[in-house]
């Protein structure tokens, strides 16, 4: 059985205004992540995902990209009683459809875009509150915490990216499981 999915959605967390972009046709990608994206890089400073190091320690990027499920954004929203959660909230790079279970794809996971770009997969993006604040802003009555919450292993999947290129609107995605 062959997993395919299809790119809803583009965004780039502009890294001098730290402001989301979404409503892209097409984003470049090198081997460092999305271009002007503010998880851009090869080296990123150690934060409290890092155990055991001291903050601010250069480490490797690990974070390149984000992305995250139409299915699942749906699930978030409708326990969180938002009619749609917009996926550039979540500054998530790139937006699926088709796999409603995309948080729980293991590590090693590779993402072959059709135009020839290959994401892979590091590990689960945990929710946090910077884009709950985000959220919170947008819909009155809503928090921060509350969204923590409710992305509990619907907040998507972060990586690294494996071969560079386009990615672009309505493009197809299949999904390679690791071995």
């Amino acid at each position: 059985m062959q997993l395919i999915a299809k790119v809803e959605a583009l965004c780039v967390k502009d890294k001098a205004t730290r402001f989301p972009t979404g409503g892209r046709s097409s984003a470049e990608v090198t081997l460092e992540g999305f271009i002007g994206d503010v998880h851009y890089g090869f080296i990123r400073k150690s934060d409290g995902r890092d155990p055991g190091i001291i903050r601010g320690t250069p480490v490797r990027n690990w974070r390149q990209w984000s992305a995250v499920s139409v299915e699942e954004l749906q699930v978030i929203a409708d326990t969180m009683s938002i009619k749609e959660l917009q996926p550039w909230l979540l500054a998530a790079n790139v937006t699926l459809s088709g796999i409603p279970d995309f948080t729980a794809l293991p590590r090693g996971t590779e993402l072959l875009f059709d135009g020839g770009v290959i994401l892979t997969v590091e590990c689960e993006n945990t929710p946090c509150t910077l884009p709950g604040k985000e959220i919170a802003a947008k819909h009155i009555g809503k928090t921060a915490p509350e969204f923590v919450k409710a992305a509990l292993h619907m907040r998507g999947l972060v990586g690294v990216v494996y071969r560079a290129g386009v990615i672009t609107l309505d493009e197809s995605v299949k999904i390679k499981l690791p071995q």
